[in-house]
């Protein structure tokens, strides 16, 4: 699969400020830079979407219906940037000690080295652990302490967690690159495939048997494996197909042994919340570490293929 440019939060600023202020001129004013520059960031987004966002006059500039449309998406992705930003400067609550993220091993595998760099980069006095284990798990660590924030698969019905939705992933069947000769698989072409799947405690494993449940079958889990690597072996190997977070794979893709898979008639995807306990004494500060937990998983959401999920 190949990944084409990918959207910049600064892209989408200076394109909502050409659309408030209706031109580049001013709207270059307003941003103090150059309005070649300005104009060169405009064409290069548009040429990323495909489309034009503007239709250009000699007074000034309208938006287009594409253009509308992306304004209404980029004032909320931008404010929810600002929002975290503002609640960023405030991290120094936590000015010494340690703190601990939570997250299942799917996301851990892309998102643990990147959000240590940058806690490390923004505190170095403080000591951030990430611990991995499932989605399911994390609630009850939140409440008891165990962690000071977690990525979830879900908002947890329970009053003492507060989770919020970030990011969306998109689920693939993943095999060698022979396992199957369409662009996209439908649900209902696992039906009596060879799967290696995670154990049902897992929430990967419940979705896959959910689905095929609406659509009319049993998976057959010749593998049930509690590891990622594991199954990709397995996979790698011949043995079976398995179903695997994008974002998860994608280094893996990259080495060219196995390929994915889109599933469609239904996609199956995931969206990835943010959660905090809600009454527990450090819940400020908490919520302070997962304003910067939010603000990683949203700048890295292109690279890895999330979709950020307006608030």
């Amino acid at each position: 699969m190949t990944q084409g440019p990918s959207l910049e939060l600064r892209q989408l600023r200076y394109f909502a400020q050409v659309a408030r202020s209706g031109g580049f001129s001013p709207a270059a004013l307003a941003l103090d830079i150059a309005q070649p520059a300005l104009s060169r960031q405009v064409r290069a987004l548009e040429q990323i979407l495909g489309v034009d966002l503007f239709h250009r006059t000699g007074r000034g500039v309208s938006l287009t219906d594409a253009g509308q449309r992306l304004l209404e998406r980029a004032d909320k992705i931008l404010r929810e940037t600002d929002e975290a930003a503002e609640d960023l400067r405030a991290l120094g609550a936590i000015a010494s000690g340690s703190a601990v993220v939570g997250m299942p091993p799917t996301v851990g595998r892309v998102l643990t080295v990147p959000l240590m760099r940058r806690f490390r980069e923004a505190h170095p006095q403080v000591e951030l652990r990430v611990v991995e284990g499932l989605s399911g798990d994390m609630a009850e660590w939140l409440r008891t302490g165990r962690v000071d924030v977690a990525i979830l698969f879900g908002a947890p019905r329970t009053p003492t967690v507060i989770a919020d939705p970030v990011v969306e992933e998109t689920l693939v069947v993943v095999g060698r690159s022979d396992s199957f000769q369409t662009r996209d698989v439908r649900l209902t072409a696992l039906s009596g495939r060879a799967l290696a799947l995670p154990s049902r405690k897992h929430s990967l494993r419940s979705l896959v048997a959910d689905a095929a449940a609406k659509a009319g079958f049993v998976p057959q889990v010749a593998f049930e494996i509690d590891s990622l690597h594991a199954m990709l072996e397995a996979a790698r190997q011949g043995l079976a197909v398995t179903v695997a977070p994008l974002a998860a794979v994608l280094r893996d893709l990259a080495a060219g042994d196995l390929a994915a898979w889109p599933i469609v008639d239904p996609p199956l995807t995931r969206v990835l919340h943010v959660g905090t306990a809600a009454q527990r004494p450090s819940a400020m500060a908490a919520g302070k570490l997962a304003a910067l937990v939010r603000q990683q998983m949203l700048e890295m959401a292109a690279e890895v293929r999330w979709r950020p999920v307006a608030g």
